[in-house]
């Protein structure tokens, strides 16, 4: 960790952050501990307070190639997080992973509705 962790939303602070970067574990490119789930930000890293998150949905991504000599698009899966008024998606690239990473999602806010 070069940098000390940021907040994606600036009034929503957490004590410790440092402690809850080292205590989390590795989901993909994120990383989530019993308060936050951690962003990479070049060579940084944001993170969002769990209780800040109020909706998680399942959802499938559609990756496109518009490479001109063999154009493709292939269904990904992800995770949509509704906090506050925004809304942002998980890139989860496969499918076995998503049952885990929503599990530890929700371990650290259980009032959050999964849908």
């Amino acid at each position: 960790m070069l940098l000390r962790p940021r907040p994606l939303i600036a009034d929503a602070l957490l004590e410790q952050i440092e402690e809850e970067f080292r205590s989390s574990q590795k989901f993909e490119k994120y990383r989530v501990s019993g308060k936050a789930i951690f962003f990479p930000s070049g060579f940084a890293w944001k993170y969002l307070p769990l209780s800040e998150i109020t909706q998680i949905k399942r959802v499938v991504r559609l990756i496109e190639s518009e490479n001109g000599v063999c154009p493709y698009a292939e269904e990904a899966p992800g995770l949509r997080i509704h906090f506050r008024d925004q809304t942002d998606i998980l890139e989860v690239a496969k499918e076995k992973g998503v049952g885990k990473f929503l599990q530890a999602l929700t371990e650290g806010n259980p009032s959050c509705v999964v849908s």
